[in-house]
């Protein structure tokens, strides 16, 4: 058994029995005699032929989390624990939670608190073939963003570590979409921050005890609502949000430590306890980099995303077209020549952000629905009913070009 594992069985028998607090110390202080990564589970046999009840919660949980491991294996992946035992300190707190208000959401959210990472995928070629099947379905071309967003990928599985990206480029060109990619082709669950929201609450590592309306920071709400320990963490607006002032941390200074190599002991203010954070992949967005602290740029891979031209909207259009209409089934068609009038008539008026264009489709095919629904025939949407719906985006034209 690994030390790491014994790491995790002592965490759950400390979740389990609060009051084991002194048999929980000494089983931590003898597992640790040897300074090599495995345990000597011979230390523990004394203690244990004293504590049969010791032994016998010890061994169920060493089961399951050596079963946990083996399923990781099967898979093709490894898991990593999210945190270390907790001290005497918080398991005393733990076995005060029943008459204690003040600990009282504190407690809940100590134990809601998921001990594992989610499995790593196999690199094969399964995996490669998986990522670019996800991409193709996603994304309309974009190849060297793919080839960079897979250099990432690609790290993290190897290693079970990553640098953060940051997706940088006009307004409404996919940054989010391309985020959103990323956490499929690894196979792990998203978690959208708006980067001017998180700097107005309590931020990454969270509010202490101590304040009206204390709670987990953003990184151990994000565990906690996906069950996992290396959520894909999406910062968006990264360049919005607040800088250090003063003696205040601002998020950009509280995502410079979380990418610091000290991420292994990422500590939340709320918990009190240190957390290993640096198997999270961090992804962030941002129309530009001015206003994101050098030091902080030095610690991601910046992703350069350019506006497309012309002929690479009228393939993201049908794309986003052929995706929309599948709701609608059988009941509306909308031609590949309706969607190049659509493109050059918002084109010509000066748009070149995606969202004109998907508003533009989703009325479309509002209107001809709602004809199928009061006539029951397929309806066909023509080059001369664009004509009719682009005069409602002429006021929306934007002075530059701020991208698709």
């Amino acid at each position: 058994m690994t030390k790491l594992e014994f790491y995790i069985i002592m965490q759950r028998m400390t979740k389990e029995r609060p009051k084991y607090d002194q048999d929980l110390e000494l089983m931590g202080m003898l597992g640790y005699l040897d300074d090599c990564g495995m345990l000597n589970a011979a230390y523990l046999e004394p203690l244990f032929d004293r504590r049969p009840d010791l032994a016998a919660s010890f061994s169920r949980h060493r089961n399951e989390v050596e079963g946990r491991g083996l399923e990781a294996r099967k898979s093709g992946g490894r898991v990593f624990p999210v945190h270390a035992p907790f001290s005497s300190e918080l398991r005393r707190r733990l076995l005060e939670t029943q008459d204690s208000e003040y600990y009282g959401h504190w407690a809940k959210t100590m134990r809601a608190l998921p001990e594992y990472t989610l499995p790593l995928p196999e690199i094969s070629q399964q995996f490669y073939k998986s990522a670019k099947e996800i991409w193709q379905e996603n994304v309309c071309g974009q190849e060297e963003i793919f080839l960079a967003v897979m250099d990432a990928a690609v790290e993290y599985v190897r290693t079970g570590h990553t640098t953060a990206l940051l997706l940088a480029g006009p307004p409404g060109i996919g940054k989010s979409l391309v985020a959103e990619c990323y956490g499929k082709i690894l196979g792990l669950p998203c978690s959208f921050l708006s980067g001017p929201s998180e700097s107005s609450g309590r931020g990454l590592s969270g509010a202490p005890n101590i304040y009206i309306g204390a709670g987990a920071g953003a990184v151990v709400q994000a565990m906690i609502d996906h069950k996992t320990g290396n959520p894909v963490i999406v910062i968006d607006e990264l360049e919005k949000s607040t800088p250090m002032t003063g003696n205040q941390a601002g998020l950009q200074q509280e995502l410079l430590s979380l990418l610091d190599d000290r991420s292994s002991h990422w500590r939340d203010n709320f918990l009190e306890i240190e957390l290993d954070a640096s198997h999270i992949p961090l992804v962030a967005t941002a129309n530009d980099t001015d206003q994101i602290s050098p030091p902080l740029l030095n610690r991601m891979d910046v992703i350069r995303m350019e506006a497309p031209g012309l002929d690479l909207v009228h393939s993201i259009l049908q794309h986003y077209v052929k995706k929309e209409i599948s709701h609608y089934e059988e009941a509306v068609l909308f031609p590949e020549d309706t969607v190049h009038s659509l493109v050059d008539g918002l084109w010509k008026q000066g748009h070149r952000s995606c969202r004109p264009y998907q508003r533009a489709v989703k009325r479309l095919l509002s209107r001809a629905y709602q004809q199928y629904l009061e006539g029951g025939e397929t309806v066909t949407v023509t080059p001369e009913q664009t004509g009719k719906i682009l005069p409602m985006f002429q006021g929306e034209r934007f002075s530059q070009h701020i991208g698709f």
